[in-house]
C-alpha cells in the first residue's frame, strides 16, 4: 500500500521537478534570511549558552518539515475529497479507511523529511553549522515524530472543513503557532510563566524541547516521545472514523 502511493507521489513529483527542486532550494535560505540571520543579530547565545545557529538549526529543519507536508495533505484530503476525484477510487478499495490515511500520511512524512535532509544539507553550507552524525540520527527520529503529529492535525483540519478559505485560515493559524509557540525561534523562558509552561508542554512544544535537550544536554525527556506518540496513535484511528463518515462509506 505505502509502496504504491510513494511510486504515486514519485510521479507526481516528476511532472513538477524543476520547481519542487527549485522549492526545496530556495526555501532553506528563505529562512536563513528570514529567520536566522535576524535573530542571531538580536541573541548570539541561547539562555543555556548554545551558539544561536546551532540551536535555531533544529527548529529550521521542522519548519521545513511542515512546509513540504501540507500541500501533500491539503491535496489528497482536502483538494481531491472536494472535487471527488482519486480519493473517492481509493477509498472503493479494499484497503481499511485507516491503512489508507496511515499510507497517505506515511508519503508525506517520507516527503517532507527528504525536504528537511535538502534544506538541512543547504543550511550546513551557508552557516558551517556541523553536528556529531548521533545527533542527525536524533533529529531524524524526532522530526519524525513532529511530522506524523502534525499530520494528523492538517488531515484532521482538511477533512472537517469545506471551503479553502477556511482551510486556509487554520493551517496558517497552525503554521503561525509552530513558529512562535513551540520554542523554534523564541525559548519558553521569554514568555510570561503561566503561557511558556503552557506551550512547553503542548505535543509541539514538548517535541522540540526534547530534541534540544538530547542534543544540546544530552537528556533524554521520556514525555517528549510518549505523549505525542499517544496522541497519534489515538489521532491516526479517529482522522481513518472521519474520512469514513465525510465519505458515507
Amino acid at each position: 500500500m505505502i509502496l504504491s502511493l510513494l511510486k504515486r507521489r514519485g510521479w507526481l513529483i516528476q511532472k513538477h521537478l524543476i520547481s519542487t527542486l527549485s522549492i526545496s532550494f530556495v526555501l532553506p535560505i528563505m529562512l536563513h534570511l528570514t529567520l536566522m540571520l535576524p535573530v542571531k543579530a538580536i541573541f548570539i547565545r541561547s539562555i543555556r549558552h548554545t551558539p544561536i545557529e546551532l540551536w535555531l538549526f533544529p527548529g529550521i529543519l521542522f519548519i521545513i518539515a511542515t512546509v513540504a507536508l501540507i500541500p501533500h495533505l491539503y491535496r489528497d484530503f482536502f483538494d481531491l475529497r472536494i472535487h471527488k476525484k482519486a480519493l473517492m477510487p481509493m477509498t472503493l478499495t479494499p484497503v481499511s479507511k485507516f491503512k489508507l490515511t496511515l499510507g497517505i500520511l506515511t508519503t508525506a512524512v517520507i516527503e517532507s523529511i527528504l525536504f528537511a535532509m535538502i534544506g538541512g544539507a543547504v543550511l550546513t553550507v551557508i552557516t558551517g553549522v556541523v553536528f556529531p552524525w548521533l545527533d542527525y540520527v536524533v533529529m531524524l527520529a524526532y522530526l519524525c515524530l513532529f511530522t506524523y503529529f502534525i499530520g494528523c492535525i492538517i488531515i484532521t483540519i482538511s477533512l472537517l472543513t469545506e471551503h479553502v478559505s477556511i482551510f486556509i485560515l487554520l493551517i496558517f493559524s497552525l503554521f503561525i503557532f509552530i513558529v512562535f509557540g513551540s520554542g523554534i525561534i523564541f525559548e519558553f523562558e521569554y514568555y510570561p510563566v503561566g503561557l511558556g509552561y503552557l506551550l512547553r508542554y503542548s505535543p509541539v512544544g514538548m517535541t522540540i524541547y526534547g530534541l534540544r535537550m538530547m542534543i544540546f544536554s544530552h537528556l533524554f525527556d521520556w514525555t517528549s516521545v510518549i505523549v505525542p506518540f499517544l496522541l497519534i496513535s489515538i489521532w491516526l484511528p479517529l482522522n481513518a472514523e472521519i474520512l469514513r463518515r465525510k465519505l458515507h462509506q
